[in-house]
């Protein structure tokens, strides 16, 4: 039987109680007077990376004088890795474990010292080759590219290979443009229908998530103070279902301010609701228990937008639909962005704010009265355009 090969010298694993615990050991230098070698050991440690990270720490001090790369085969890493990511919703860490997938199944076995640019550009073109569509080969470069920018600051490796390696070119889908015209004709024509008619009204209104507006209930909504919290989400655990969760991020979690005509609507299909107390759902599913499916809802909205005769749009288009047309009426983006729940105004700008021809037809005519001296006379004639995202 052949004895496996130690990768990372100093750093070993060991049995409790609690489960599989982590050490390392460094060699200190010589003790001046007797000559003699020392060491310094640290144990409990929860995962393999956790010890290394120690290791360098100790070289980076000048107790250990040889420079830690590791020799962990990329898949352990990649695994440690995840553990590590505890304030990930589940739909998000099953993403990037699906995404990782090919990563794993081409490199998992180098060691994460010898990943190179060269063999991320290589790996890159290859699954390019193989059909890989380019925002495809552009999420697994990016979660990889977080995974290993760890790597680095840990001191597991000397050098972040993607420094110096070229990133995919992503063909990000081109959301559906609706006018502000056609989201009015939507809710004047599904408005009011008994069984999705709030639901369009409050995905509309507030631009919530799927996930968010399915898990919604009845204690979130302030009648008094016109807000709803959103603290929780629908999302799909690790056996794909569905449960009540952690919002995507930390500042997903926010208060929207909404209209009275929205809690006018919501406090009269409370009263009509079979379960309102503050626990119950406020969009519960047509049958069955547990919660309302995204894919029934996205169904519901197709018909809805062939009997208005808008364009057909997804559910998270209405929030890229709704902030741009925000945008365009003069809404401030940080607004726009907290109501969203981002955490930074340029991703809402860069992602989610999508102009129109006739925008950039005022714009034009609002810089040219600036400059001519005309900037008090009505510039804007208001003006439907249908035409895709600029």
């Amino acid at each position: 039987m052949t004895r496996k090969r130690n990768t990372d010298p100093g750093v070993y694993s060991y049995p409790t109680e609690a489960g599989k615990r982590w050490g390392a050991v460094v060699s200190l230098p010589r003790d001046a007077r007797t000559g003699k070698r020392s060491q310094r050991r640290k144990q409990g440690f929860l995962t393999k990376v956790e010890a290394l990270a120690w290791k360098r720490e100790q070289a980076d001090v000048g107790t250990d004088s040889i420079a830690v790369t590791s020799r962990q085969p990329l898949n352990a890493y990649l695994d440690d890795w995840l553990a590590s990511l505890t304030d990930l919703a589940p739909n998000t860490r099953r993403s990037y474990r699906n995404s990782l997938v090919p990563v794993r199944n081409a490199l998992g076995r180098v060691p994460i010292g010898e990943i190179t640019a060269m063999r991320i550009e290589q790996f890159n073109s290859q699954r390019s080759r193989d059909g890989t569509t380019a925002p495809g080969v552009y999420q697994t470069h990016r979660i990889f590219k977080r995974a290993i920018r760890r790597a680095h600051a840990l001191g597991l490796i000397q050098v972040n290979p993607f420094a110096h390696a070229k990133t995919p070119r992503s063909s990000s889908r081109v959301p559906v443009a609706w006018t502000r015209e056609d989201m009015v004709r939507f809710l004047e024509v599904n408005g009011n229908d008994p069984v999705w008619g709030d639901l369009w009204h409050v995905l509309c209104e507030t631009w919530m998530r799927v996930g968010e507006v399915t898990d919604l209930r009845w204690r979130d909504i302030d009648f008094s103070g016109a807000t709803i919290a959103i603290t929780h989400a629908v999302a799909r655990d690790d056996k794909l279902a569905l449960q009540s969760g952690p919002t995507k991020t930390e500042s997903s979690r926010r208060v929207i301010h909404v209209s009275d005509a929205l809690v006018s609507r919501l406090r009269l299909r409370k009263i009509r609701a079979i379960a309102s107390t503050a626990d119950d759902l406020i969009f519960p599913p047509i049958v069955g228990v547990g919660f309302l499916h995204a894919s029934a809802v996205s169904r519901a909205l197709k018909r809805s937008c062939i009997k208005a005769g808008v364009p057909e749009i997804s559910t998270h288009d209405i929030r890229h639909n709704g902030g741009s047309i925000a945008y365009m009426a003069g809404v401030d983006i940080d607004v726009i962005s907290k109501r969203m729940g981002h955490t930074r105004t340029a991703v809402t700008f860069a992602k989610y704010i999508h102009l129109n021809r006739a925008h950039h037809n005022t714009v034009a005519q609002q810089i040219g009265a600036l400059i001519r001296g005309e900037s008090d006379r009505n510039v804007i004639p208001e003006t439907t355009d249908t035409e895709k995202p600029a």
